[in-house]
This record gives structure tokens, C-alpha cells and sequence, in this order.
């Protein structure tokens, strides 16, 4: 298992919770380790409080200590259809062999108001790829 992996069962408890922003309620990580339970008051403020964080606060840095090769670990990713639908963009990403998944997107809208709809293509193609 990743440490990703480990890090989202440990915190939400799967793959589903962890995008339904939901962490598990009973979580106990030791006081020593500041980085997981800065992460635990980070997930389990839910947005509430003065800072107003949204879910993307739950997404977790990874550090690694080799260099990662992008081709290889980027399986898909979700742009504006006027991005996707560029050759010289969407294209390119394309012809890496990653699945290229554009949003019907108009440019007199809030970026707010995508959200959800790109929420649900996420778990389409976490559904899509086994993961959920």
C-alpha cells in the first residue's frame, strides 16, 4: 500500500470518504507527530473557523525524495474544454497516452462554479480506473 494510500484509510477510512471530504471521527494520531495532527485539525475544521477553507484542504503535499516521472503517474486530468479541446494543449496531453477529460466551459463564470461538476467527473474516472 502507498503512503497515500495509508494516509486516506488512516484519516477518511477509503478512497470514497477521502472524496466526499468525509474524515473518520475517530482518528487518534500521537501529540509528537505535528505534521498529522496539524493535518487532522486541517480535515476535521470541515471549512468551519476563521480561515473558511474549502475541501481542498484535506488534499495532502507528497514529497518525494527521487524525481517522479509525470508521463508515467498522471493517469488523466479534468480541463475546460477550451483547454482539452486545443491541439497544442489537450492534444499534447493526449498523445502522452493520458486520458484527456474536458468540461464544457464558458468564459463569464466563476471557477466556483465548476465544483461539482468536477467532482463527479473525478469519481467517474476514479470509478472509471478501479479505485472506487
Amino acid at each position: 500500500m502507498s503512503q497515500l494510500q495509508l494516509l486516506v484509510e488512516h484519516f477518511f477510512g477509503g478512497a470514497e470518504p477521502f472524496l466526499e471530504n468525509t474524515p473518520r471521527s475517530d482518528v487518534q494520531v500521537p501529540p509528537s507527530n505535528f505534521e498529522a495532527v496539524s493535518y487532522l485539525k486541517l480535515i476535521s475544521a470541515g471549512g468551519r473557523g476563521a480561515n473558511k477553507l474549502d475541501d481542498r484542504v484535506s488534499t495532502p503535499e507528497l514529497i518525494f525524495a527521487a524525481p517522479i516521472d509525470l508521463v508515467k503517474a498522471v493517469k488523466a486530468v479534468i480541463l475546460p474544454s477550451v483547454l482539452s479541446d486545443d491541439p497544442e494543449f489537450g492534444g499534447r496531453i493526449a498523445a502522452l497516452g493520458v486520458k484527456n477529460d474536458g468540461y464544457e466551459w464558458s468564459g463569464v463564470t466563476r471557477p466556483a462554479e465548476y465544483h461539482m461538476l468536477i467532482r463527479r467527473r473525478v469519481k467517474s474516472l476514479y470509478r472509471d480506473f478501479g479505485w472506487l
